[in-house]
This record gives structure tokens, sequence and C-alpha cells, in this order.
């Protein structure tokens, strides 16, 4: 599951590229200021963190982005073997836009979302979500923390899978 600092690499990263070519170069310019780069740069680091809301739900619970409130993140070994062999494809794309005429804040958000990639990959090798059973980490404690973060405003916006409890207004522990 992606943790505290790697959603904030990512942010930074979407936020920083969402800006791409604005660092006043006069490079090989697209029509609309950046570099062919930059823009290409900019597209792939959206579609990557919008391919990592839709692969962590909870992720995207917990940020406020309300489309994934249906479903679990899938820790099963295909979906993992799925995400490794993406995020592999993301990197490929990444390394072959390269950041030779890439400078200032769109080199930063080249090498940021390179690092990213390549350290998720890297952490698969170990395969920990296989063999680390934690109490204070793992899907029986996510699991119970998504209530915290969905949203109850009334009987007919509570979604039945958020349990009779916030229909009725009952606390959830009893």
């Amino acid at each position: 599951m992606l943790n505290a600092l790697k959603v904030l690499t990512i942010v930074a990263v979407i936020a920083a590229a969402g800006c791409a070519g604005g660092d006043g170069s006069d490079g090989d310019a697209a029509p609309d200021g950046g570099t062919p780069s930059a823009q290409a740069l900019g597209d792939l680091a959206g579609r990557y963190w919008a391919w990592s809301l839709e692969e962590y739900p909870t992720m995207a619970t917990r940020l406020g982005d309300r489309r994934y409130d249906d479903r679990l993140t899938d820790i099963s070994a295909a979906a993992r073997d799925r995400r490794h062999a993406t995020t592999e494809a993301f990197l490929a794309e990444l390394r072959e836009i390269g950041n030779e005429d890439l400078s200032g804040q769109d080199l930063i958000s080249y090498l940021a979302l390179e690092e990213e990639l390549q350290e998720d990959l890297d952490r698969r090798i170990c395969r920990s979500p296989e063999w680390r059973i934690d109490h204070r980490n793992g899907p029986q404690v996510g699991l119970q923390n998504i209530a915290d973060v969905q949203r109850a405003r009334t009987s007919t916006t509570t979604s039945p899978t958020c349990g009779a409890g916030w229909r009725t207004g009952s606390s959830r522990t009893g």
C-alpha cells in the first residue's frame, strides 16, 4: 500500500508537472509554452496519479476523492503483479521522454517521478505483503480506519456498505 511519504511525493510531482514548461526557458516550445518533453512529463505524471488513485482506492478516499469509495485495494498476488508491470511501463515511458531538454522544476519533477517509480519496483523485490504481519499496519488496520473517512451526511446519501449504524445515527462501537 502507499504510505504517506509516497503520497506526498506523487502529489508534489503532479503539482510540479502541472506547471510543465513554466521555468522561463526559451527551449523548443510547444503551443502552450512548455517544451514537448515537459508536456509529455505532465501527461505521464497525471496518468500515473489517476492510476494510483484507481489502484489504491482507500488512499483516494483518505485524500477526499469519492470516486472509489465503493471498493477496497486489491491485495491479491495477481493485482500486485499487474501493478508491478504497470509501474515498469510508466518508468519505461518516463525514460523514453528523457530529461535532456528539461530544466528547473520540470527536471526536478522528472527526477522525483523516476525515483518514485524505481523505488516502487525495488520495494516489490522483498514481497513484503506476503510475509509482513504487524499489529500496527496491514489490511486489518487499514480496513478499520475507512469508516473515519467515509462521508455520511444523511440516510439517503449513505451507502449501504457503510452500515446501519450511520443511517440510524448510533455509534460504530455500540
